[in-house]
């Protein structure tokens, strides 16, 4: 058996571990690693909030922690506002 592999040639979860997401940011489009954007939730009232532990319900969108990104993001719409957290 392969190293790293384990039952029926999935990979273990040391190996999924090294591996960052690669998200798009709402706001500039770019693609970056999930550890270097912020989660951000638009909630019922139609204002939007920073999720940095990404734990918040509700659809949300990645940005880069520049204001403009999350600014830009929220006038293209680019956070969901069918399904803001505590609805």
């Amino acid at each position: 058996m392969a190293r790293g592999l384990g039952r029926a040639g999935s990979r273990s979860s040391e190996s999924r571990s090294r591996v960052d997401a690669v998200r798009t940011c709402i706001g500039s489009r770019r693609r970056a690693t999930r550890s270097s954007l912020l989660r951000v939730v638009a909630l019922s009232d139609g204002s939007v909030v920073a999720d940095p532990k990404a734990v918040m319900p509700g659809r949300g969108g990645m940005a880069h922690t520049d204001r403009r990104s999350v600014r830009t993001g929220r006038q293209a719409q680019g956070i969901p506002p069918c399904a803001p957290a505590g609805a």
